[in-house]
């Protein structure tokens, strides 16, 4: 066993800001104390066994005019606290401060000098810890409360700032006025074992091992251990701070250098060394802290002793944003998330680099999206929702509400605030086309066909029509499927632009490539039926180093396949449809992109109707009038974000239309549409909202009702009128109230002329 040995100071007294050395010998455990102090007596020791002790300088908070090194964080307008806070300031704690993360409810525990409990920066957060020598934990050096303060002192106006200012503070006080002894170190640390201390401060040290199965205790407690390097510019750090390289360790001790205002390592700090993988530098030159001689006194001090509270600090600030953490876990963080300094990479200077608390709170890895307690899988980016239609309205609500909020977590399943569902509504509504849709059919025999171009992609609709002589029709084409699904009159030309506004709205979901059949089955009767398809571009998949890239591409499309059955009575035509939607990767209007699950449900459809020639004398054109009411019932849909119950929808039309109303051949029409509205049906998210002390994710079910919103109410007039024969004019005029069911209207007007062939 090694020889135990004892280290001491004699009586001192303060001098005004004058700077001693403080020295130990290797065979005495020995803290890296710094004092001001007139006289100093110790064992003599040989001079190559001598090191620098950290510089103190004392002065009230009220008399500091002192200057620091301003970080670029460092507000330009900077309280006189924030400027003696330059070492927090220069290592990100104020990142961490911003999003409320200060340290509260952790048990720090601070081996040292003991702590002057009345000042007034530790009010109420100093808890009862233990003494080894003297009767109580009171400061006599000063030692232990310049240490403490770094780690805590409160952000309240005066002094300077702490890196964890809410942090509980716990002090075992192995340091008075004349020495200790190894077995006292030990002791305390065990003592800050039993009071369930998370994280230990030593700025202390020697140049000898002692006590290692103290330590391992200590590690195998769960707690973390941060030890000074020491202060006599050795290539390799002081104990317990070596300790940290050990297997057994088990990266659950952090070594500590000091840096400069420049981030140079300090003169008098010890390198890395050995211990490298477990090594970080700290701001430890002028920093400015808390001071025993008064409940209002600070003071200046340069070591190691005061750069490893900075990393004590930041441990606190991890622990109590994330409870979860272990030991071994949270100095992980800080070593993957220090700042590189000297040789790239990990080096014998400084070790991984310099703490960045700024850094350190932010995602680690991968981020993940829980799917159970303690499951998990790669996310991507935030779901793009882009919503129209009759539940546009009922999903934005649902964003408002917090709907698609939720967390995601990083490699140590530390939980972050993470919206998965992003909408934007778009107010085109898929039951609307302008004007500029109509088709201009040409007829050839018993054969009608038209072609619409436009710049960009050539043909962009078609239609091509049969006739029979037993008075069926057979068609098809692309982006018409009104002709052969929604009972259009060809041959009459009533307008048939934006006949899916007024008749058989769901083809605003579905117009791509269609077909259709029609037939007289009795005397006045017809029967039609017909497919409708539609696919849009895919979705681009979006990079993030944050999140897994496996992004779907697929299409939304939607697939409608309907029958009409229409009977004639005189004037007077009645109908009725049926249909059945089937949508992929889309739901009624809503389309996402990086939603790699996105089913779509399928949606029962039908519809009744009339229209009527109206009486009237010819002298004031040709009239007819109609309506018609619909009405679907969508199945509940799966997807990655949220799941749908069965919802019912429910539209209708009126409508009145002539022509020879002005000029002869012209047409006119006049319409109010209220486009499928959601009156029934739920959207349930069930998303994980936090994580546990023992790090198991926490949902939370959310529903929001898909029966919300305004009703939509568009009203329309169309007019056509031939300047030619082979050309018109078209006009168009549309009134949108409570747009996709929301408190915004829009007015719509088009002018188009159109050359037939």
């Amino acid at each position: 066993m090694k020889k135990e040995s004892t280290y001491f100071t004699s009586s001192f007294k303060f001098s005004e800001l004058t700077l001693s050395n403080f020295i130990f010998s290797k065979h005495i455990v020995t803290p890296f104390i710094c004092l001001s102090i007139g006289l100093l007596s110790i064992t003599p020791v040989a001079a190559s066994d001598l090191e620098p002790t950290d510089s103190l300088n004392e002065y009230e908070a009220t008399a500091f005019t002192g200057s620091f090194y301003l970080p670029n964080a460092m507000p330009t307008n900077a309280s006189s606290e924030q400027r003696a806070s330059a070492g927090a300031y220069a290592i990100g704690a104020d990142a961490a401060w911003a999003q409320g993360i200060k340290g509260k409810g952790v048990l720090v525990g601070i081996i040292d000098s003991g702590i002057n409990a009345s000042h007034t920066e530790f009010t109420g957060r100093v808890a009862a810890g233990k003494t080894f020598v003297g009767t109580n934990t009171n400061d006599q050096m000063g030692h232990g409360t310049h240490v403490a303060g770094i780690i805590g002192a409160a952000n309240n106006g005066q002094g300077m700032i702490g890196v964890a200012p809410e942090a509980t503070l716990v002090p075992f006080r192995v340091f008075g006025t004349g020495g200790t002894s190894s077995s006292t170190i030990v002791a305390a640390l065990n003592a800050a074992v039993v009071a369930k201390a998370r994280v230990v401060n030593m700025s202390l040290g020697s140049t000898a091992p002692w006590g290692d199965m103290y330590y391992q205790n200590a590690v195998n407690s769960g707690m973390l251990i941060v030890a000074a390097a020491g202060n006599n510019g050795a290539t390799e750090v002081g104990w317990p701070a070596r300790y940290a390289k050990e297997a057994w360790a088990k990266g659950q001790i952090i070594a500590v250098g000091a840096v400069d205002s420049k981030n140079n390592i300090a003169s008098f700090s010890n390198r890395a060394g050995s211990a490298m993988n477990f090594y970080l530098v700290a701001p430890g030159v002028n920093i400015v802290s808390t001071y025993n001689s008064s409940n209002s006194s600070y003071a200046t001090m340069s070591g190691t002793s005061m750069a490893t509270p900075f990393v004590t600090g930041a441990a606190a600030l991890l622990m109590g944003r994330w409870n979860q953490l272990s030991a071994a876990q949270t100095a992980d963080i800080l070593f993957k998330t220090a700042t590189d300094l000297g040789a790239p990479g990990v080096d014998a200077i400084y070790g991984r680099g310099l703490l960045n608390i700024a850094k350190a709170i932010q995602p680690v890895g991968v981020l993940q999206k829980p799917l159970t307690a303690t499951t998990s899988t790669p996310v991507n980016a935030p779901i793009a929702l882009t919503s129209r239609g009759s539940i546009a309205a009922a999903m934005a609500k649902a964003q408002a509400a917090a709907a698609f909020s939720g967390i995601v977590i990083d490699n140590y399943r530390r939980d972050y605030g993470w919206d998965y569902g992003t909408v934007s509504i778009n107010t085109a509504s898929p039951v609307y086309q302008s004007a500029s849709s109509k088709l201009t059919l040409k007829t050839i025999g018993k054969v009608k066909f038209a072609l619409r171009g436009d710049a960009n992609s050539g043909f962009s609709s078609a239609y091509y029509e049969q006739s029979f002589s037993d008075g069926s029709k057979l068609s098809f084409g692309s982006g018409s499927a009104e002709y052969q699904l929604a009972g259009a009159d060809l041959s009459e030309d009533y307008l048939s632009t934006e006949s899916t506004s007024v008749s058989m709205p769901w083809l605003g979901y579905a117009n791509g490539k269609n077909a259709g059949f029609s037939t007289p089955i009795a005397d006045k009767w017809n029967f039609s039926m017909g497919f409708s398809t539609s696919a849009t571009g895919s979705v681009a998949a979006t990079d993030d180093f944050k999140l897994s890239n496996s992004l779907s591409t697929n299409e939304p499309s939607a697939f409608l396949g309907a029958m009409r059955v229409e009977h004639k009575e005189g004037d007077l035509t009645t109908y009725g449809y049926l249909g059945w939607m089937q949508e992929s990767n889309t739901w009624l209007g809503i389309s996402a992109a990086n939603a790699a699950n996105f089913n779509g449900a399928g949606t029962f459809n039908f519809g009744l109707g009339f229209n009527k020639n109206l009486a009237i004398k010819p002298a004031y054109g040709v009239w007819k009038y109609g309506a018609e009411m619909t009405a679907g019932e969508s199945q509940g849909m799966h997807t990655d974000l949220f799941t749908t119950t069965s919802t019912t929808l429910i539209g209708g039309s009126a409508w009145l239309s002539g022509k020879n109303v002005i000029a002869k051949h012209d047409r006119l029409r006049l319409a109010l549409v209220v486009p499928p509205k959601a009156v029934s049906g739920n959207l349930v998210t069930n998303l994980a909202t936090g994580i546990d002390a023992n790090g198991n994710a926490l949902f939370t079910s959310r529903s929001a009702s898909l029966a919300t919103g305004l009703t939509e109410m568009n009203y329309k007039a169309d007019y056509a009128l031939p300047v030619s024969d082979s050309s018109d004019v078209a006009m168009s005029l549309t009134y949108r109230k409570n747009v996709s069911g929301e408190a915004l209207n829009e007015s719509i007007a088009s002018l188009r002329w159109v050359m037939n062939w």
